[in-house]
This record gives C-alpha cells, sequence and structure tokens, in this order.
C-alpha cells in the first residue's frame, strides 16, 4: 500500500503549562469570530460538525463506501482562551478500490491585540509537513508558517487571523492508497509578567534541543 502521512506531534514546554493555566480574565486576545470544523466524505455522503463557540471543542466525523473500500476520517481537540490556542486534530482517508475519500479538520479564529504582546507557538519539531498548515495573518501580511519549530514574537496591537487546516485525499484514481495528517500546537498569549520567564524558558530549551 502506498502510504502518505504527515505529523505534528508531541512535547509542549513545561513553562506553556504556566500560561495554560493563567486563567480568562488574565488574558490578551479578544476574539472577533472563530469557527473550528471536520468533515469526513465518501460516495456514500458526508459527515460534518462546527462549532462557533468559545473554550474546549471536540468534533469527530467517518465516513466509509462501501464497507472495508474507502474510508475517511477528521477529528480535532481545540481549545480557545485569552491567553492561549490549543489544538490537536488528524485527518485520514484511504482507498482500496477506486473511490474518493476526503477527511478534513479546520480552526480558524479572528482576534484582536489591544495592546504590544509577546507570544510563543510552540510543538515537536516537524517529520512531514504534507497537507497541513498553521499560519497567523494580520491583513494580507502573514507572520508565521508554523512548521513545528519553536516560534516567538511580539504581537502590536491590531486583529490577527489564525487558521490551522488538516487535509487528507485518497483519490478514485489511486486504489490501495491511504492519507494520514496529524497537528498539535499550543499558541501562547501569555498575560503581563509571566511572559519574560516563559520566553526565556523556551529559549532555553530551544537552545539545549539544538545542542542535542
Amino acid at each position: 500500500m502506498n502510504e502518505k502521512k504527515c505529523w505534528m506531534s508531541g512535547w509542549v514546554l513545561a513553562g506553556l503549562a504556566v500560561a495554560a493555566s493563567a486563567g480568562w480574565a488574565r488574558g490578551q486576545m479578544t476574539y472577533l469570530s472563530q469557527t473550528r470544523s471536520v468533515s469526513a466524505q465518501t460516495e456514500s455522503g458526508t459527515q460534518a460538525f462546527s462549532n462557533s463557540s468559545l473554550l474546549e471543542w471536540t468534533g469527530s466525523a467517518s465516513s466509509s463506501y462501501p464497507i472495508g473500500s474507502a474510508s475517511a476520517s477528521g477529528w480535532q481537540v481545540s481549545d480557545l482562551r485569552a491567553n492561549r490556542i490549543a489544538m490537536v486534530g488528524h485527518t485520514g482517508g484511504s482507498n482500496m478500490n477506486g473511490y474518493t475519500a476526503i477527511g478534513t479538520s479546520t480552526l480558524d479564529v479572528t482576534f484582536r491585540i489591544l495592546t504590544a504582546t509577546l507570544y510563543e507557538i510552540a510543538q515537536d519539531p516537524l517529520r512531514a509537513h504534507g497537507q497541513s498548515s498553521v499560519q497567523l495573518t494580520t491583513g494580507t501580511t502573514s507572520l508565521f508558517y508554523f512548521n513545528g519549530t519553536p516560534l516567538s514574537g511580539v504581537l502590536e496591537p491590531g486583529v490577527y487571523r489564525l487558521r490551522a487546516s488538516l487535509y487528507s485525499q485518497a483519490p478514485w484514481s489511486g486504489p490501495d492508497w491511504a492519507a494520514d495528517c496529524n497537528a498539535s500546537f499550543i499558541m501562547n498569549v501569555p498575560a503581563p509578567g509571566t511572559a519574560a520567564a516563559l520566553l526565556v524558558g523556551l529559549s532555553v530549551a530551544t537552545t539545549r534541543r539544538r545542542r542535542s
């Protein structure tokens, strides 16, 4: 069987857990809009779920046609807080007899920053990116395209859009074909007083990983 995989799994810096528990009132982001969705499509139909509220959401979709020949799936667990955005997601598609199988998992949020604020985003070093992406933009400017390497910087006052997209397709033209995509990340926007310590920890951890 031919196989295509993309994977972003794993470690979150110990310091990030501090920011994750900092609480809603101390956060820096004000959400203007958000959509999270998962879907799975085969010839038998499409199963899709979406969410437009804040805090934690879990979605899972699946479809198969006929049984054992083609299957698709998409799921995610994500959490939107005022001081962090976190997501773990997966999409999959398998095709044994020339049918179509497509799985998707998407997080798309727009938020406002009122004062210049530090941010950091981290996850395990990338193994294979494939058809998954995590991108932060403001207006028409792309600030980063996250590929698994820890990033940090400053968000100036303004409106930002963070979009994470996972996509797997097993095309009808290729039997015995499978595509799996996994991604996970946490983006922290620490409250004043915690940001400096967290960024120092991020820098130290990144240096140690480079030396190892």
